[in-house]
């Protein structure tokens, strides 16, 4: 009886390894075409521009490439924006939708979960490095970017708590710790697949999207510092140098390994919201309330930096 126990255990484990694979590769592509042909396709559109080619990976993200010529720097910073836009305003569709009844168990709660997280997460690691969809925002904000991306990143692990809740409503299981493993290995299984074609494939013009501006600014001052160094020297300097000029600039501009630190926060806090079925009070009010502090205390800096951009 116990050898059957286990069997069955074993076998659960698997379907459900499978299922939510499956799930997770069929939200991600969902996402994936909202995100760039609706957000940044779509945005463009309506403000009289042209959609000139796009590139969309089978397992990973993608870029699309846009123009206007009579594009100003707010409807630029729409453009951008406007792919993690339709992120949060399908999950505000899909949440809405759930409190009417009309909701696909596992489905919608998977969508709301990833769309919410990553578009979050995605906009605060963008913002604190300058790149992707986050470029503009990290150059218009300048010296405060940092801070809104620490507010954004509050806000993200704030919610992934709460996806964490919802996805246990969907995906509850009794044996807590095989449905734990199962999610991670899933998430292993997505991320192998995802990393493995960007691998094979090389797509130089998503490479360039996700090289930083923090990057090209370390490449720009080493480039300056080898000049002044010939000049100074009559010689260039050893790579030893260089590599030690742009680790130091580099801790300057990034004190923080901040994409590590966000997505072990929001892999933490989701496996907490999903391990618990209703999260201590005292805890989610002080999740909610970061989440509000962080939302409205930036967003007149936010505003402000927009406009005068």
């Amino acid at each position: 009886m116990k050898q059957d126990a286990r069997e069955n255990e074993v076998v659960s484990f698997v379907k459900d390894v499978l299922l939510l694979t499956l799930v997770g590769l069929g939200v991600t592509r969902l996402s994936l075409l909202l995100h760039e042909f609706v957000g940044h396709g779509g945005v463009a559109l309506a403000c009289g521009g042209t959609i000139d080619n796009y590139h969309l990976f089978w397992f990973g993200g993608g870029w699309i490439d846009v123009s206007n010529e009579g594009e100003t720097g707010l409807v630029s910073h729409l453009i951008l924006l406007g792919g993690i836009i339709s992120q949060l305003l399908l999950a505000l569709a899909l949440h809405v939708a759930g409190k009417q009844g009309k909701r696909v168990p596992l489905i919608s709660s998977a969508l709301i979960a990833l769309n919410v997280v990553h578009g979050l997460f995605y906009l605060a690691n963008g913002t604190f490095y300058g790149y992707g969809d986050g470029r503009l925002l990290f150059r218009a904000l300048g010296d405060v970017a940092h801070y809104f991306s620490y507010a954004v990143g509050m806000v993200a692990v704030a919610c992934s708590w709460l996806a964490g809740k919802a996805i246990k409503r969907d995906f509850a299981r009794k044996n807590l710790p095989f449905a734990v493993l199962a999610m991670v290995v899933a998430g292993l299984c997505h991320g192998a697949l995802m990393v493995g074609e960007q691998q094979l494939f090389q797509e130089t013009t998503y490479e360039t999207i996700k090289y930083s501006d923090v990057e090209l600014n370390i490449e720009r001052m080493a480039k300056t510092f080898e000049v002044e160094y010939r000049e100074a020297h009559g010689s260039k300097p050893s790579k030893q140098v260089l590599d030690q000029v742009k680790t130091s600039e580099w801790d300057k501009q990034v004190p923080i390994p901040f994409d590590n630190i966000l997505l072990g926060g929001i892999v933490l806090f989701f496996v907490l919201g999903y391990c618990k079925e209703t999260a201590p009070c005292v805890a989610e009010l002080s999740l909610k309330g970061a989440a509000m502090f962080a939302t409205f205390g930036f967003l007149a800096v936010l505003l402000t930096r927009l406009i005068g951009s």
